[in-house]
């Protein structure tokens, strides 16, 4: 049986998986910047993801 995978819910709400895989890593990335897309604090994607990046990145470091 294969695991369930979580809901970007269930993702952004768990933070940033600083010792997670890549895997891991790029959905929550990609999560965060679908949920600033329906904010509406950013308008496209790549952007959204930029900061999605540059949020995960400082939240790590803070964290180590």
């Amino acid at each position: 049986m294969e695991k369930r995978k979580p809901s970007c819910e269930e993702v952004i709400a768990q933070g940033p998986p600083c010792d997670g895989t890549f895997v891991d890593v790029s959905r929550y990335r990609m999560c965060r910047a679908w949920d600033l897309i329906k904010r509406g604090e950013e308008k496209e994607l790549g952007v959204a993801m930029k900061r999605a990046s540059e949020e995960y990145k400082a939240t790590c470091k803070k964290s180590q």
